[in-house]
């Protein structure tokens, strides 16, 4: 969802209306609550695999940096954003770029994952 806003601000789809994105927000929250139960739930299997992984937490920092880019898309964007203005602002277009690229940099980063792991269990 953040990718698909990212991509409008950027200039694809200009006949959508900026202020409709809002109405996704539902959506996006539900399938970030189902993201993070089962992030959680594959720490919960191997905790040592996950904490050890230093590319775990870059994943993890990039998750926060583009929910932080997406709040504030929110707050400035969406917000500021008339339904018959087409004009988005240079500083919007910047949000929206490292936005998607952060989200790029979450899926590389958890394609990753499995081959860059040192520790499977504790007791290895």
């Amino acid at each position: 969802m953040s990718a698909v806003i990212d991509l409008r601000i950027l200039g694809v789809a200009k006949a959508v209306p900026l202020p409709e994105f809002k109405r996704f927000s539902p959506v996006f929250l539900v399938s970030l609550a189902i993201s993070i139960v089962t992030g959680i739930n594959l720490v919960i299997a191997y905790p040592t695999k996950a904490l050890t992984n230093p590319v775990f937490w870059i994943k993890l920092t990039l998750i926060a940096v583009a929910l932080e880019l997406l709040y504030l898309i929110r707050r400035h964007v969406l917000r500021d954003t008339l339904p018959d203005r087409e004009d988005v602002s240079t500083n919007a277009k910047a949000l929206a770029a490292i936005s998607l690229a952060s989200w790029v940099l979450v899926i590389v980063a958890g394609r990753l994952l499995p081959y860059t792991y040192g520790r499977l269990l504790a007791t290895e």
